[in-house]
Order: C-alpha cells, then structure tokens, then sequence
C-alpha cells in the first residue's frame, strides 16, 4: 500500500480537499469542496491528476457557453470578440499593425471565454450604441482598461500622434509664445483650453475636459458649449 499523503486544505482546480473519506475498495477518497458551495466525494488520483476539478459545475458551464456561442454568432458582443481577437493576434487583419504588431492582447480571462467577456459588457453599461474603448491606448483589452463609449469618446481617445512632442494626446508645444497648449477636439471642432507655463498643469487641464465630456450627461451641444467656456477661462 502506497504511503499515505493527506491533502486536507489544498487546493485541486475549484475544489478544496475537506477531509478524508471512506475508500471505495482500493481508492482512497476525498470530501471536497466546489468554489460553487457543492460537496463532492472524489477520488484522490482524479484530484492529483487533474481529472476532477470541480463538483461538475465547470462542464456545465462549458456546455452553457458553447450552446450560447453556437446560438449567438451574430449577436454584436460575439461579432465584437471575434474582431477584438483577430486584430490582436491576426497577422493578415488589416488593423493588425495598430493592435497585435504594437504588442496589444486580451487578458487570458476573455480571450479563452467569450462568456467571461459578455458578463463583463452586461455588467458595466454595454448597449447596442457604444463601442469597447481602451482608456490607455498602449495597454490591452481587460477588465481595468476597458469601458463602453460613444463614437466622440473613442476620437477625443485616440493614440498620440507620431508627431506629438510632449507625450500628451492633446497638449503640445507653442515654441512661439513659450508655453504649453491644451486643447480638445470633438467633431471636427477644435477647442483650446489655455496657455501654461508648465506641462503638469496643461496636462491636467486637457484630462479635465475628456472626463467633462465623458461623465457628462447633457447633449453634446451642451458639452460643446461648457468646453467653450472651459477654453475661454484658461
């Protein structure tokens, strides 16, 4: 008989080895618990072996979400998975060069499970009107970095420019006056919101006007109209 090897506490996939039970002839069992709250008798070769890792709760969930992908291919979530995956990871993609080739990916929890990502959406205010929108360009698609946006959003949002001097989407240089512009665009209209002597404060005035304009809840008109006032008070 092989020597004994208690597993009370650890840990095998969802479940938690809870005590020893009684053998079923030669193998020696488990009582476990499911992260789901289940307890299940398991086999302490199935645990070790990584054959059992839940109660049975994780095939269900694999079969639910298969079952909703395959009836839902053209739901827009699945339509925009599907497009943030080939854009990170296909070469051929013609947006490829902007997002896979600039080192961009989705976190492992979205990329392997679609349904991890469409409780995600559901959760943090998707709608039939807004895009996925990276608040910092240079990172990937997770959790922290994501959000729903209006189309304006995702343009005030766009990556820095090749030709930005100061690192700053939407603060740049005027060798002229000596100082630091901020300003802001939102449909085609270009808005200045002040001189400043250094690049902190113009940087804080320019990330004060994206967040008006996203948090704000009033017609974009109205929006225009208090970053005008912002533009004429810097």
């Amino acid at each position: 008989m092989g020597r004994f090897i208690n597993l009370s506490g650890q840990k095998f996939g969802r479940l938690t080895a809870i005590e020893r039970a009684e053998n079923r002839g030669t193998k020696t069992m488990w009582l476990c618990e499911c992260d789901c709250g289940n307890r299940k008798i398991i086999a302490a070769g199935d645990l070790g072996s990584g054959r059992t890792n839940s109660c049975g709760c994780l095939r269900k969930e694999y079969v639910a979400a298969k079952n909703y992908i395959h009836g839902h291919t053209d739901d827009r979530l699945n339509s925009i998975w599907r497009d943030m995956k080939k854009r990170c990871y296909n070469p051929r993609n013609k947006s490829y060069k902007d997002y896979g080739a600039r080192g961009i990916e989705l976190c492992n929890e979205w990329r392997n499970d679609f349904m991890s990502f469409y409780k995600w959406a559901i959760a943090n205010g998707y709608s039939d009107e807004l895009s996925i929108d990276r608040i910092d360009n240079d990172k990937g698609y997770e959790p922290s970095n994501c959000r729903w946006a209006t189309r304006l959003t995702q343009n005030i949002n766009q990556r820095i420019r090749k030709d930005n001097k100061t690192g700053v989407r939407g603060v740049r240089w005027d060798k002229n006056l000596g100082k630091y512009e901020a300003f802001i665009s939102i449909k085609g209209v270009r808005f200045g919101l002040g001189f400043f002597e250094g690049l902190d404060e113009a940087t804080k005035v320019r990330r004060d006007a994206e967040k008006q304009y996203h948090f704000n809840n009033e017609s974009t008109e109205s929006l225009v109209i208090c970053l005008g006032e912002m533009s004429d008070t810097g």
